[in-house]
């Protein structure tokens, strides 16, 4: 999607919407009662798009006297002559932008839009106004020059005022960060910014905080963004520390999304040329990759109600195959099975890589470990599965059956040739139909085996004839060579020896099988078989 800043088309488009549809309930506000029909519905158009606008995190409207903006973007322009409350009144009352949080409560909805309604000409006091309308969930910017203090003019006093990120209760963040991230030129002297104590503990109060995951994802988003300014050595080290505490918050939060995006950029910015930013994009991603931070993570995950597989699949693409250790061992202990197994497909040959060891080494996880190798469905997968293949379920045999039949790895025919001789026969009938659709050598000593064991007596009539139909299309001369040998009678002296069932099916698959050097033993045998095995080879219609 294409990036404008730290903001998306998307979001500068939601953002658009947002703003003409507040527009409109502020003057709806003005002509009807609260419960008025049309008051309400519009209201509530207002948060659908307040929440479309917020998807992916807070967005930062800053006003001008004619316009309002998201970072540069104009999304909003008073027309003409016109005097509106957003911007122009708001501006000239010193709101010079609102951060808007995602979550507006309808109440919410009816406060802001009572306080923003007020009459200008009335001597209201807007910022008054909208700090008593008790907004959760917005953020009130005020004019630096009315507030009396120095304005926000580097990377370093942005980074200071995202420490001090609070809620509607505590004094509004101070300072126009879009501007500040653009605001620009030469590189600004190294300068040191600590932290007090109480500073310090208010933003780990805030980072382990859930409901400010929004305001810390957000801000995530603006450090990897200020990683493209020329800043101080000094500076940049700043920019590092707040970067693994907001990294941090967002693990702990366990926000599933947040992570995925942190993931995506962190990816990103890692190839740059700017080494200020590929610096920030390895770092990022090394804090999500570290083992016990993302089994933190992962464990804080099992603790929702719901996994989403696609979703957890994203975040894994994106921190790519040096995770799968770390999640391969969580497999084994998560309350989300088939939804990490079904994501771990994403990771190929790493996952098979991490999930063997754990499947050989048995324990309580070799049947997760399993499936997971199974849903991979790699050959390297398949083959770790093969040597335990008789102690695995009947339902994992079945499966494992299913993928070796579409494979032409050695090893895996060799699983269904073992298969053949199973004892349950739902999995010889699977390695019989797999053994069908490939060619199969070393077909004759496994079908040998049987023969003369004689346990081919002891099953069903259909399972054995779907058996000899098997070696007379898989079967080469070997094969026609061996059902050759068990279709004559043992010691026939007269040709008019009645055939055993067994003996009967040798002769007909035989009679079935096209290959020419196969055709060649059928041919020899005619010459010395006796009547009844002729009469079989020779009977077009197949009795």
């Amino acid at each position: 999607m294409p990036q404008l800043g730290i903001y998306s088309e998307h979001e500068v488009k939601g953002a658009k919407d947002l703003v003409r549809e507040l527009i409109r309930v502020v003057r709806a506000c003005r002509l009807y009662a609260q419960d008025h029909p049309a008051l309400q519905e519009m209201s509530a158009t207002l948060r659908r798009r307040w929440d479309e606008a917020t998807a992916r995190g807070p967005i930062a409207l800053r006003f001008t006297d004619r316009k309002v903006l998201l970072e540069e973007e104009p999304v909003h322009q008073v027309p003409g002559n016109m005097h509106e409350v957003i911007p122009s009144v708001l501006y000239e009352h010193g709101v010079v932008g609102l951060v808007l949080q995602p979550g507006l409560e309808a109440d919410e909805t009816r406060r802001l839009a009572v306080a923003l309604s007020s009459d200008p000409g009335s001597g209201a006091d807007y910022p008054s106004l909208l700090w008593e309308a008790d907004l959760t969930h917005v953020q009130v910017l005020i004019d630096l020059d009315e507030a009396d203090e120095d304005p926000i003019s580097t990377p370093s006093d942005f980074a200071q005022q995202v420490m001090k990120l609070g809620d509607s209760s505590d004094a509004s963040p101070d300072g126009e960060y879009a501007d500040a991230r653009l605001a620009p030129t030469p590189p600004p002297p190294p300068c040191h910014l600590p932290l007090e104590a109480g500073e310090e503990s208010r933003l780990d109060g805030i980072l382990g905080d859930e409901r400010y995951i929004g305001t810390v994802s957000h801000a995530l988003r603006v450090v990897h963004a200020m990683a493209a300014e020329r800043v101080s050595p000094d500076e940049a080290g700043q920019l590092e520390r707040i970067l693994g505490d907001l990294v941090g918050a967002v693990l702990a939060s366990g926000d599933l999304a947040a992570a995925t995006e942190a993931a995506a950029r962190a990816r990103s910015l890692a190839g740059s040329a700017a080494p200020l930013e590929m610096r920030a994009g390895e770092l990022t991603l090394s804090l999500l990759l570290a083992p016990s931070n993302l089994r933190t993570f992962l464990r804080t995950l099992d603790e929702q109600g719901q996994l989403d597989a696609r979703a957890l699949g994203g975040l894994l693409v994106e921190l790519g195959g040096p995770s799968a250790p770390t999640v391969a061992a969580w497999l084994l202990e998560t309350k989300f099975p088939a939804a990490v197994q079904d994501a771990m497909r994403v990771y190929r040959e790493a996952a098979a890589q991490a999930l063997a060891p754990l499947y050989a080494s048995g324990g309580a996880g070799r049947e997760r470990a399993g499936g997971a190798l199974l849903e991979l469905g790699t050959d390297d997968a398949l083959s770790a599965l093969a040597a335990g293949f008789r102690e695995m379920p009947e339902e994992t045999r079945l499966r494992l059956i299913h993928h070796a039949g579409r494979s032409r790895d050695a090893a895996l025919r060799r699983v269904l040739l073992d298969a053949l001789d199973d004892p349950t026969e739902a999995v010889r009938r699977a390695a019989i139909g797999a053994v069908k659709r490939q060619d199969a050598p070393r077909l004759a000593p496994f079908a040998k085996d049987i023969l003369e064991r004689g346990v081919l007596e002891t099953r069903y009539r259909a399972e054995i004839e779907d058996f000899f139909e098997m070696l007379s299309r898989a079967g080469d001369a070997s094969v026609a060579r061996l059902l050759a040998d068990h279709c004559l009678p043992r010691g026939f002296r007269l040709g008019f020896l009645r055939l055993s069932p067994v003996q009967q099916l040798c002769a007909r698959a035989l009679r079935r099988m096209r290959a020419p050097d196969a055709r060649r033993v059928v041919d020899e045998l005619r010459g010395r078989a006796p009547r009844a095995v002729r009469e079989i080879l020779d009977d077009p219609l197949g009795g």
